[in-house]
């Protein structure tokens, strides 16, 4: 992989890529055959032809290499899933192989399998690329859905580690497509949770250009040319991170959240090749570094790279949610406990579907709000923000409802990261209908 400042990245195609799966398991009475048999289910009417060869098999844990429970761990698994872990007696190994680019057949087929074997015995998945545990009904959910559509965030994730000038943020997932990962060093703490969704964003980008510069049959080429200097805007971090990815693959700035005129927020990163710091099984990177110059010229406008993810995360989710709450009257703070005492039901009726359209019912498209606080030197604000991705607990993935009166940034559309101890209220708006539920603190406005 070469590269010179400024010129295109040279990126050597492999021949072929992986997906591997474990299940650990106290159970090994299942045949291979069986859990084949069982384990691939609708996803398969979302895959080309000819499908992969999956390859299952059961094994003793004491035929294999233990599995990374240190790494499990730092990537969130829980006590009760790394004790399943550790008291396994066997392990199912899936493994199927396929061809770099887009669709990632093999990926489903063996996501699918491993969920399936999962849930027939009663385990969890572990994702051997990734090095995280999967929750079988979550594994599931990520694979495309009746439409065929999937989200680049469940494939796509980033992985944070201190380093004595802040902290590295790499994502791990795109060697699944055939890429390098992306690297980025020097992040400040308090930009690690932004910068890392605009990442799965950049990534999106990348992919983008990957499936268009590969083949979709045929011999693949022995490099592919991507450009040094590389655009997101906020819709991409959106898309990466909501189900709108296809059998065709991403496509960039094909659906606008940005208000009707607003011009799309947008950063240029510059992309560097460059070994990993130390030996990993991953191989190389593509760094991200800031442009080599601005519109005015000067590399000196960016003194460092965190004055250049602070202004990049500016542009592309405005204020954080994280300003703090000012005391309010009485009313008000009744209204707002209210309103939070609702809120992790809301979230689980919110990624369990239960705001879909049902025809049936007569009940037409509705959409879940948050209101937060944002804060400047002028004064402090409520806005609202319609949720696009809720998968943490602690933090939301938002598109802001209306424009700011004190951040010109923040307009309606613009993503936004919401810490979900922040949130002050919720509502659920209906096609039609407007506001049918919560929206707490409106009547003591």
């Amino acid at each position: 992989m070469t590269a010179v400042a400024g010129h295109p990245i040279e990126v050597p195609v492999p021949r072929s890529v992986g997906a591997y799966y474990a299940v650990p398991t106290i159970d090994g009475s299942a045949s291979s055959g069986s859990l084949v048999a069982a384990g691939v289910g609708h996803v398969e009417e979302s895959l080309p032809r000819p499908l992969p060869q999956p390859l299952v098999q059961v094994h003793r844990v004491d035929e294999l290499p233990p599995l990374p429970t240190e790494q499990l761990a730092a990537a969130g698994a829980t006590d009760e899933q790394l004790g399943r872990v550790r008291g396994a007696t066997h392990v199912v190994l899936v493994s199927v192989g396929g061809r770099p680019g887009w669709p990632p057949a093999h990926e489903w087929i063996a996501r699918s399998l491993a969920a399936g074997a999962a849930q027939r015995l009663g385990a969890d998945i572990v994702d051997l690329i990734a090095g995280q545990v999967l929750d079988p009904t979550a594994a599931r959910t990520s694979l495309p859905d009746s439409e065929g559509l999937v989200c680049l965030a469940d494939w796509v994730g980033v992985e944070v580690w201190p380093e004595p000038t802040g902290y590295s943020c790499t994502t791990s997932g795109l060697r699944r497509f055939g890429l390098p990962e992306l690297q980025s060093l020097a992040t400040p703490a308090q930009l690690v949770d932004a910068w890392g969704r605009a990442m799965v964003g950049i990534a999106w980008r990348l992919l983008a250009l990957w499936r268009d510069a590969l083949p979709p049959h045929g011999p693949l080429p022995e490099l592919v040319t991507v450009p040094a200097l590389l655009t997101v805007t906020d819709t991409d971090v959106i898309e990466a991170h909501t189900a709108m990815t296809g059998a065709g693959g991403p496509r960039p700035g094909r659906a606008s959240y940005a208000a009707a005129g607003a011009a799309a927020a947008a950063v240029t990163v510059r992309l560097v090749a460059a070994a990993a710091a130390q030996p990993d099984p991953a191989g190389p990177y593509l760094a991200i570094h800031p442009p080599a110059d601005r519109a005015a010229g000067s590399s000196a406008d960016w003194p460092s790279m965190g004055r250049f993810l602070s202004d990049a995360c500016e542009v592309l989710f405005g204020q954080s949610g994280l300003a703090p709450r000012p005391m309010a009257d009485p009313t008000l703070e009744q209204a707002i406990a209210t309103a939070r005492a609702g809120l992790a039901d809301v979230r689980d009726r919110y990624a369990n579907g239960g705001f879909a359209a049902d025809p049936g019912r007569g009940i037409g498209r509705r959409r879940l709000l948050v209101r937060y606080a944002l804060a400047t030197d002028e004064a402090i604000e409520y806005a609202w923000a319609y949720v696009t991705s809720w998968r943490d607990p602690f933090r939301i993935l938002a598109t802001s409802a209306t424009d700011s009166v004190n951040l010109p940034r923040l307009r309606a559309g613009r993503p936004v990261v919401l810490d979900a101890a922040a949130i002050v209220d919720w509502a659920v708006e209906q096609e039609g209908l407007g506001i049918v539920e919560g929206a707490f603190t409106l009547s003591t406005a």
